[in-house]
């Protein structure tokens, strides 16, 4: 989902970001891998330019 997300995004002019905060239920390591994953597919995408 995340790839999808910055591929449709490009690299210019966005903000991923959790949406309106985070909800008690939520577990830290899926919120941490979204993180990780935007960063690291962040860092595909600027260096294939």
């Amino acid at each position: 989902i995340v790839k999808r997300m910055l591929e449709g995004f490009g690299t210019k002019g966005y903000i991923a970001n959790l949406g309106h905060g985070l909800y008690p239920d939520m577990d830290p390591e899926n919120v941490g891998a979204f993180v990780e994953a935007v960063h690291a597919h962040s860092r595909q995408l600027l260096n294939r330019k």
